[in-house]
């Protein structure tokens, strides 16, 4: 055992209570860990600012050597380097993730408020979100942006692609979700409310077919937009 000669208390001899030295008999210092890192944290708080314009100063006059050799070492240890990094990313986001949480709990009704207000001042990029979010949880491509919806509903002159409606519209997907549609700009066709619900999982071939307001013009027109731009 040794006793510390800051705090007085025992602890067992070796280099997990003690730091090294040269100078003593036992290769360890008097003052075990915890009392040094309390009188090191001590003398930068007192000294902070002559600390600062040290380091500065040594920067300055030995910058080139200090940056070479930190190239090196990268150089030498890269995959090192990447792994902790890595494990530090993932550390501090499972942090961020449970710190996130505790605030939107304790603040959830003030965001819940935020996000109505947001939802009625832009409607539209709000629904697309959640557009995005069935895709992505389905492993499928999420990638409409408000530009190409915009352009999809220029391209049917901002009515209803099936009947021909000019009504609130809404983003219809050509190949439905639950058969592996994605929520990309070649398989979303803009459709009134009703059409939309009417059509659901259906295959476009078949459904429209029977659709109370079919029409040849129509159909053609949407096969062949969605052709070009898979092409």
């Amino acid at each position: 055992m040794k006793m510390c000669n800051e705090c007085q208390l025992e602890y067992e001899a070796n280099e997990q209570f003690f730091y090294k030295s040269k100078k003593s008999k036992d290769g360890l210092r008097g003052i075990c860990k915890k009392c040094t890192s309390i009188k090191q944290k001590g003398y930068y708080e007192k000294n902070r600012e002559k600390i600062k314009k040290q380091k500065q100063k040594y920067y300055q006059e030995n910058r080139e050597t200090l940056l070479e050799n930190t190239a090196i070492y990268y150089q030498e240890n890269v995959e090192k380097i990447k792994q902790y990094h890595k494990e530090l990313h993932h550390s501090n986001k499972q942090r961020e993730n449970e710190r996130s949480k505790h605030y939107y709990q304790k603040n959830k009704e003030n965001f819940l408020l935020k996000q109505k207000r947001r939802f009625l001042e832009k409607p539209e990029v709000y629904k697309m979100y959640a557009q995005k979010r069935r895709a992505l949880k389905e492993s499928l491509p999420a990638t409409l942006t408000e530009q190409e919806w915009t352009y999809l509903k220029e391209t049917f002159n901002n009515k209803c692609a099936y009947c021909g409606e000019a009504s609130d519209l809404a983003q219809d997907h050509f190949v439905p979700l639950s058969k592996g549609g994605p929520y990309t700009i070649e398989n979303i066709i803009p459709a009134c409310k009703r059409c939309n619900s009417s059509k659901r999982n259906s295959d476009f071939s078949e459904w429209y077919k029977h659709h109370g307001s079919y029409s040849r013009e129509r159909e053609n027109k949407i096969n062949q937009h969605i052709k070009s731009l898979q092409n």
